[in-house]
């Protein structure tokens, strides 16, 4: 890649390096590779280095589920055709199940910074209140919701994590199928 990469372009570079490896092992020799700029360059895009990267990678995966899954909730339809879109878009958001998540990888115990987890905990909160919201919505008492919501949430990052063991999809393929009456069967 050229020294010129856009930030969009840049992003996606770093997502892919640390969704891989996670913080730790997301070298600057990797990061390099990726985004085809040097160390001198990323550093100068990114003054306070990794940390700084990493926190930039979870905002962005935090706006992608907000605008990728979160979305649809609140649109139009059925609560129940609404978690289905949703869910479609999580498994494009994930590509099929074979795009690790950050919410696990770039959680891993590390030097990524208080500001890192806290996006990655604004991101898992938003899928919360977005699976919780939805669920009340279609008849589920409140605290049954929630506890719902975070059984998707288990069962979607579960089978993120089976994928990438064993490089089966099927499960995560599965999880997505089961959303709408996960959330929406009361």
């Amino acid at each position: 890649m050229p020294e010129k990469i856009t930030e969009t372009d840049l992003i996606h570079a770093l997502s892919g390096v640390f969704r891989t490896y996670g913080y730790e092992g997301a070298s600057m020799a990797l990061i390099s590779q990726a985004t085809g700029l040097k160390k001198s360059s990323l550093y100068h895009r990114f003054p306070d280095g990794k940390q700084q990267m990493a926190r930039a990678v979870a905002h962005a995966i935090s706006g992608g589920i907000e605008k990728q899954a979160l979305a649809p909730l609140n649109g139009p339809g059925s609560p129940k055709a609404r978690v289905k879109q949703a869910a479609q878009r999580l498994n494009t958001f994930y590509e099929n199940g074979n795009k690790p998540c950050a919410l696990d990888t770039l959680s891993i115990a590390g030097d990524q910074g208080e500001a890192t987890l806290a996006e990655l905990r604004e991101s898992y909160d938003a899928l919360i209140k977005g699976f919780t919201n939805i669920a009340i919505e279609a008849g589920t008492k409140p605290k049954a919701a929630q506890q719902r919501a975070i059984r998707a949430i288990v069962l979607i990052e579960g089978a993120l994590v089976v994928t990438r063991i064993t490089g089966d999809s099927d499960s995560f393929k599965r999880v997505i199928k089961e959303l709408p009456d996960l959330l929406c069967d009361a």
